[in-house]
């Protein structure tokens, strides 16, 4: 959603690699795409990268609202996140992630090193996911009903979150339709 809370929500991981509150935001109406730099593009801030492919070095996310991001990391696979309450209690909601990876033969590893590495980093990101997650949702319930960040897009770290709010505003009052 927005990448001012990487390094407060994924500081062992995500928060090492991805430079925090800077980002573009593309405004497509109900759906938006975020350009966040990778740190290692640090690099070509003193050298010209030319003809360069600088997709390694940035992370691409598309909101697809109301709920889903669409997240293009450097090697090549996504990651789509969507968020849903819960059935029956407002105080919670879940959020499913599913990965879109290269064919085994394209990553360059060998079957053996994948399910080891599945195994290491697999259950360590469940826990972060989960706290992230319900912080999140948390954030949203209280920030919904207050109409005055509706038609508010001035602050540029906080853009691509006044873009959702914006429209949720839309949906809850049967502007647009789902």
């Amino acid at each position: 959603m927005d990448d001012y809370h990487i390094q407060y929500a994924h500081p062992n991981t995500a928060g090492k690699h991805i430079h925090t509150n800077v980002q573009t935001v593309e405004d497509f109406g109900r759906h938006a795409r975020m350009v966040s730099p990778r740190k290692a593009i640090d690099r070509w801030l003193e050298e010209d990268p030319g003809d360069r492919d600088l997709g390694p070095y940035v992370t691409e996310g598309h909101y697809l609202l109301p709920n889903s991001t669409l997240l293009r990391q450097p090697d090549d696979h996504f990651e789509l996140l969507t968020f849903r309450p819960h059935p029956a209690d407002p105080g919670r909601c879940r959020m499913e992630m599913r990965l879109l990876v290269p064919p085994l033969e394209a990553s360059g590893m060998t079957r053996n090193a994948t399910s080891t590495s599945g195994r290491r980093t697999g259950p360590s990101c469940w826990p972060c996911c989960i706290k992230r997650t319900s912080r999140c949702c948390a954030a949203r319930r209280t920030a919904w009903p207050a109409p005055t960040r509706a038609g508010c897009c001035s602050a540029a770290t906080r853009s691509s979150t006044q873009i959702f709010h914006r429209e949720l505003s839309k949906l809850l009052d049967g502007e647009a339709a789902p």
